[in-house]
C-alpha cells in the first residue's frame, strides 16, 4: 500500500511535458518499430556522423531518426542534406520538439529539438565497413605475395591462408617459411584447438585459445579458433577460422609479420547449387572477421599487454565453382558481404585484398559504390 502511495506521489510530481514526451515515444515505437535513432552531438564531426548513418543503413536499418537538441540542430540538418544528396536516404518528415531540461517549479527551462525521419533510399549502396579500412593490391606482382618485404612497415601484419585441411600441405607459399617439422606441429595444434572449439560452441563461448592447451608449438605465442557449425556438419572443419600470433621466426624475418590466419573454406564439389555455396562463403567471411575482432579484443584485455594488435590482414581470393556456374566476382561479393556482417568498428583490422583480376575491387564498387584505395603489392 505504501509503495502505491509513493508511486502516485512521484507521478504527480512529474511535469506534464514528461508524460507527453513518453507518449510521443510510444507512438513512434508503434509507427516505426524497427527504426534506429542516431543522437546528434555538436561535439562529433560531420564525417563521423555520416559514416555512422551509412553503416546503420548498410546494416539493415530501413528507417533512421536523426535526433538533435539545441546547438546540435544545424548539424542534424547538415547530416540530412548529406544523406539525401548521396542517395543514402530520403526524408519522411521532420518534427520539432520542446524538451523540458529543468523541472524547477519557479524557473523551468526548455531546449528546442529536432527529429528528422529518414527512409533508406531504394538505390542506396553502402557497407558497414568504412572505405578507409579496405584497400586492394594492384597487378604489379601476380600472384600477390603472402607477406611483403617493404610494405606495411608501421603495421602489425597478418596474412590469411586458405587450406583444405589443418596439414597446410596445399599452401606451399606458406610452408616455405617453416621447416616440415614446424608445419607438422602446427597441424597438431590446429587439431587440438579445433576440438576444443567444437566442445565449447554455444551461445556463451564462441572463441577458444591455446591457453591451457596441452599441445604446444614453440613458435606460437597465442592461437585462437572459432568453429563454424553453421557450415556443413556440427563437427565439420569447413568455415573454421584461426589466428596465430608468432613468438619468433617471423616470415621474411620482418618483426611486423606477427601473425597468420587460417581458414578452411567450403568445398564447392559438396554443393548442388550456387546459392548454398555462396551462402557458405558469406558465413565464412562473417566468421573470419569475427575471429579477427575477437583476437584484437582479447589482446586489448590482456593484463600484461604483450600481445600485438593486428592492424592489417591480407585476404586472398577464394575458389570459384565452375560446376555451379559461380564466378570469381560472385565469390568476391559473397566474401565481402560476410566480412561486412562481422565487421566491428574499433577491433576490426584493416583489410588488404590480394589481386585476382580485380574481382574484389569490382565487387566492392558494385555492391557499395564507395571509394577504392589501392596499395602496392
Amino acid at each position: 500500500m505504501h509503495e502505491n502511495k509513493t508511486a502516485s506521489k512521484q507521478a504527480a510530481r512529474r511535469p506534464k511535458q514528461w508524460s507527453s514526451t513518453q507518449s510521443r515515444i510510444s507512438v513512434l515505437n508503434e509507427e516505426f518499430p524497427d527504426a534506429k535513432t542516431l543522437l546528434i552531438s555538436s561535439k562529433r564531426p560531420k564525417a563521423f556522423l555520416v559514416r555512422t548513418a551509412r553503416e546503420l543503413l548498410a546494416g539493415g536499418t530501413e528507417v533512421l531518426i536523426l535526433s538533435a537538441l539545441g546547438d546540435a540542430m544545424p548539424l542534424g540538418v547538415h547530416l540530412q542534406v548529406a544523406l539525401e544528396s548521396t542517395k543514402a536516404a530520403t526524408v519522411i518528415r521532420i518534427e520539432t520538439t520542446y524538451n523540458l531540461t529543468s523541472s524547477h517549479k519557479k524557473d523551468p527551462s526548455y531546449t528546442p529539438g529536432l527529429r528528422i525521419f529518414m527512409k533508406k533510399h531504394p538505390e542506396f549502396k553502402g557497407s558497414r565497413i568504412s572505405p578507409g579500412y579496405v584497400s586492394f593490391c594492384d597487378s604489379s606482382l601476380v600472384p600477390t605475395p603472402l607477406y611483403d618485404l617493404d610494405s606495411f612497415t608501421n603495421d602489425k601484419f597478418c596474412s590469411l591462408i586458405r587450406s583444405s585441411s589443418f596439414k597446410l600441405t596445399d599452401v606451399p607459399e606458406f610452408t616455405k617459411f617453416f621447416s616440415p617439422s614446424e608445419v607438422n606441429m602446427y597441424f597438431n595444434v590446429f587439431t587440438a584447438l579445433f576440438d576444443k572449439a567444437i566442445k565449447a560452441v554455444n551461445e556463451e563461448t564462441k572463441a577458444v585459445t591455446t591457453d591451457n592447451l596441452t599441445v604446444k608449438h614453440p613458435n606460437i605465442k597465442l592461437g585462437l579458433c572459432r568453429a563454424s557449425p553453421e557450415i556443413g556438419k556440427p563437427d565439420s572443419i569447413h568455415g573454421s577460422c584461426f589466428v596465430v600470433i608468432l613468438k619468433e621466426n617471423y616470415p621474411l624475418d620482418k618483426i611486423n609479420n606477427v601473425a597468420f590466419a587460417l581458414t578452411i573454406p567450403p568445398d564447392p564439389s559438396k554443393y548442388s547449387n550456387a546459392d548454398d555455396y555462396l551462402e557458405a562463403l558469406t558465413k565464412l567471411g562473417d566468421n573470419l572477421m569475427t575471429t579477427l575482432c575477437d583476437y584484437n579484443g582479447y589482446a586489448k584485455r590482456e593484463v600484461n599487454k604483450s600481445l600485438p594488435r593486428i592492424t592489417i590482414c591480407r585476404i586472398p581470393p577464394f575458389e570459384s565453382a565452375s560446376n555451379l556456374n559461380v564466378t570469381k566476382l560472385d565469390v568476391a561479393k559473397a566474401v565481402l558481404s560476410g566480412l561486412a556482417t562481422g565487421y566491428r568498428h574499433g577491433p576490426s583490422p584493416r583489410l588488404n585484398f590480394s589481386y585476382d583480376d580485380d574481382s574484389y575491387k569490382t565487387a566492392w564498387i558494385e555492391t557499395t559504390n564507395l571509394p577504392v584505395y589501392e596499395s602496392r603489392s
